[in-house]
């Protein structure tokens, strides 16, 4: 059977027997009280025979045969106005009437199961109680009427024999009831949720190893929860082989588009060349022009340098140690942006890569007209998380729903594609990169890490 089914069954079992624990107590406790009414009426109907052999012998003293003892139990009387009525050996026995316990008392109950009483004990019966269901007493003598109370002295454990057969019968029972309710509920969901569910996993697991391979028939047709699961799994299979489909179309178009990029720079640089003799024109209108061509070219190299930045984002990563005061410098010094950094000294990163990633979503900063920039590492939970927040302008929502897309940049001249290499990089960390907030005080990106990026113990926030 599956761990899942066995624990089930263990959960289903815990709650039987508290549901049955909840029950049990308070049936202990009727349990007790009704064993002590039944020999209370024993009692009284002793103490009426007795009185009515005293009386056919003419003998007000109730003389019997019984003799009082101290591991019996006894009864005395009381009568409606709350006088002692003489019982059938009250005469014998002058020992004092025990403290009263409580016919409902539940730890009076739970000390006799266990045999922990260790002093005789007394409980007070109406005799309205006594005599409901038997009739016959009333019959027995004239003075039954007279009784208000029927108190009963018990020994100790007097009841523990009854209390504990009880209690075993109880148990019993509850045991049978497990084995009837939880083993079947264990069966049920093995054959209805587990063996579906274990068809699902490796249902998922071939399509993780072998993507383009198409999902086996289901067999189940019931309609239930896990057809619905393994039709979406479906759905998500015949997405995602969509998805790769295209994505090795522009693989393929990446390689191209980067072959002619080369020999696009090769030409670029060519045309530079010959730009800078422009400027050196005697014509007035060739050395007007000269800087049109010139900006133009520029332009041209470094969208194919960025073209190139972005077909070029690797997927695997070498880590190493950053030493992030220096990363910090050296953006301060290329981007000339006054720059914060709140953190560790080191992350343990792809140097490289990290440098891009950080670089890039500064330099977006700067082109957003931001002129402070604040960096701030963190550990919460399993994440190292990394706010990079700005005193640029609120992005609109044009630009936050374009924003990691490449080629689709809100800027005039801009590609869009810092954001998009930023957010490659962030995945190939095993992270993400997203917006967390953007308003007229400014802008604020958060990057998520694995844990482990952050060696040394780093600044902890409470509040996430």
């Amino acid at each position: 059977m599956n761990r899942l089914s066995l624990q089930l069954i263990i959960i289903m079992t815990a709650i039987i027997l508290i549901a049955q624990m909840f029950i049990l107590i308070p049936s202990l406790s009727q349990f007790h009280r009704d064993e002590m009414l039944e020999e209370a009426k024993r009692q009284l109907y002793l103490h009426q025979v007795a009185m009515l052999q005293g009386e056919q012998a003419g003998d007000l003293g109730f003389v019997s045969e019984i003799i009082p003892s101290p591991d019996k139990p006894r009864i005395t009387l009381t009568d409606l106005n709350d006088q002692p009525m003489p019982a059938y050996f009250n005469n014998d026995d002058p020992t004092p009437i025990p403290e009263h316990q409580s016919s409902t008392s539940i730890s009076h109950a739970f000390t006799g199961l266990m045999g922990w009483q260790t002093a005789p004990y007394a409980m007070d019966f109406k005799l309205d109680e006594l005599s409901k269901d038997d009739e016959e007493l009333i019959k027995l003598g004239a003075n039954i009427a007279d009784i208000g109370v029927v108190t009963l002295i018990a020994p100790p454990n007097f009841i523990t024999a009854s209390i504990r057969d009880y209690f075993w019968r109880i148990t019993i029972l509850v045991f049978a009831l497990v084995l009837l309710v939880s083993l079947p509920f264990g069966i049920v969901v093995e054959w209805l949720v587990v063996k579906p569910l274990k068809r699902l996993i490796e249902s998922v697991s071939n399509f993780a190893k072998s993507p383009f391979n198409s999902a086996p028939e289901w067999q189940n047709t019931d309609d239930s929860i896990i057809d619905e699961a393994y039709s979406a799994v479906v759905s998500l299979q015949h997405r995602t082989q969509y998805e790769l489909t295209q994505r090795e179309k522009m693989l393929e178009l990446g390689y191209a588009v980067a072959k002619i990029n080369h020999d696009m720079r090769n030409v670029l640089a060519s045309a530079v060349l010959v730009s800078d003799r422009l400027t050196e024109s005697n014509d007035p209108r060739v050395t007007q022009a000269a800087p049109l061509v010139n900006g133009a070219i520029e332009r041209a190299i470094i969208l194919c340098k960025q073209l190139l930045a972005y077909i070029s984002t690797p997927n695997n990563i070498n880590i190493e140690r950053m030493n992030m005061p220096d990363l910090i410098d050296e953006c301060r010094r290329q981007l000339d942006l006054d720059i914060q950094y709140d953190g560790p000294h080191d992350l343990y990163v792809d140097k490289d890569q990290f440098f891009r990633l950080i670089f890039n979503l500064l330099d977006n900063a700067k082109k957003a007209t931001a002129t402070m920039i604040s960096i701030t590492v963190w550990q919460t939970g399993r994440s190292t998380v990394i706010d990079i927040s700005d005193n640029g302008p609120c992005l609109d929502k044009t630009a936050q729903a374009n924003l990691f897309k490449p080629f689709k940049s809100g800027r005039t001249g801009a590609t869009g594609i810092g954001l998009s290499i930023a957010r490659d990089i962030a995945h190939a960390h095993n992270g993400d990169l997203r917006l967390s907030r953007t308003s007229q005080s400014g802008t604020e990106f958060r990057l998520r890490l694995a844990h482990h990026v952050i060696k040394d113990e780093a600044k902890k926030r409470w509040w996430f």
